[in-house]
């Protein structure tokens, strides 16, 4: 991180530093904002400056999210209430200053109205796990690929989602429904997708979905088992 960032570098490293969570590390969205947030921990201790703009994109992108951690508002509200915005003043142009008070107003204001969640694991949400699963499949080279190396391809990409129940099984049921979509049936990996899908238990769930995205889910296992008894997997 360099020692003297100025606001359009801030705003641009932040964002490399999600990016680079997401695609080095393969941490979902929320935990890989949340992470990005944390490694600005100490610069933003002591600068009005950082602490301002971090605080600001950091509360921007999370706002991309379905719902908020329920820690997120308080956090952010928090950090905002301590910035001198006199010495942000002197520290930049007018039109940037603008800019950032501008910005931080609408995050403010928005957070109050977005959905919040009552589990505080940073994760996948339901739709957009299946999301960038589905838009991930799709742009693999299926001509260069074979049934199993697409499987094991997914499964790797998105191996951090095996850790928590919900976005295991979501990941399992939406490999399951890319390759039964293409008739990609030769790989090993949908008899274990239909392991896990038969040996899942909802209770598992807990609180990390909403009914109606339970529901939805059970629909998808259902509809996933009974197309891979009728092909016999």
């Amino acid at each position: 991180m360099s020692e003297e960032l100025n606001y359009e570098e801030l705003l641009q490293e932040f964002d490399e530093y999600v990016q680079d969570y997401i695609n080095d590390n393969g941490y979902n969205s929320t935990h890989a904002k949340i992470a990005a947030r944390d490694d600005f921990e100490y610069e933003m201790k002591d600068n009005d400056l950082v602490r301002a703009v971090i605080i600001m994109r950091f509360g921007e992108l999370l706002l991309e999210e379905p719902y908020l951690l329920q820690v997120a508002p308080n956090d952010i509200h928090k950090q905002f209430n301590s910035i001198n915005y006199e010495v942000l003043k002197s520290h930049l142009p007018y039109h940037q200053y603008q800019d950032l008070i501008s910005r931080t107003q609408i995050v403010l204001e928005k957070i109050k109205k977005h959905p919040i969640t009552p589990n505080n694991i940073a994760r996948w949400f339901y739709h957009q796990l299946i999301e960038v699963i589905k838009n991930y499949y799709n742009n693999l080279s299926k001509n260069e690929l074979n049934d199993n190396e697409i499987a094991k391809d997914i499964l790797f990409k998105f191996h951090m989602a095996k850790f928590t129940a919900g976005e295991k099984i979501n990941l399992y049921t939406t490999l399951a429904e890319c390759l039964l979509q293409d008739n990609l049936i030769k790989t090993e990996k949908l008899q274990e997708a239909k392991a896990i899908l038969q040996e899942f238990n909802p209770e598992w769930l807990g609180d990390s979905y909403t009914e109606e995205e339970k529901q939805h889910l059970f629909k998808r296992i259902h509809n996933v088992l009974e197309r891979l008894d009728e092909l016999n997997i």
